[in-house]
């Protein structure tokens, strides 16, 4: 796994980018976003995003989006609240913001 993290327009908090490279040569990728409603915690064993990257990732390349939040534990970072002031153009501009990113860096 490769960790990218950039600057978010919301309160220069960071957008994490998590790439998992498939085991095997694979033109597939999957892309998970995880805004509002979820967390990509690496180190989480009973995530159903890194369940999903186990079971498939032999096949499958897999690119998470953590956008960003506020909050400093896994736990505070996971909230609605974490997400207090951020508007939908900021959110949007977090996911273009890593679009952007890996066209030009890998």
């Amino acid at each position: 796994m490769q960790l990218y993290t950039i600057s978010s327009s919301f309160e220069s908090l960071p957008i994490e980018i998590f790439w998992y490279p498939a085991k095997k040569d694979s033109l597939y990728t999957v892309l998970l976003l995880k805004g509002l409603y979820g967390l990509h915690v690496p180190t989480s064993a009973d995530s159903w995003d890194t369940e999903l990257i186990t079971e498939l990732g032999a096949q499958y390349n897999f690119i998470v989006i953590n956008t960003a939040r506020t909050g400093d534990t896994p736990d505070t970072r996971s909230t609605k609240e974490s997400f207090i002031g951020k508007t939908f153009e900021q959110e949007s501009d977090d996911l273009q913001r890593a679009f952007s990113y890996l066209v030009d860096n890998t």
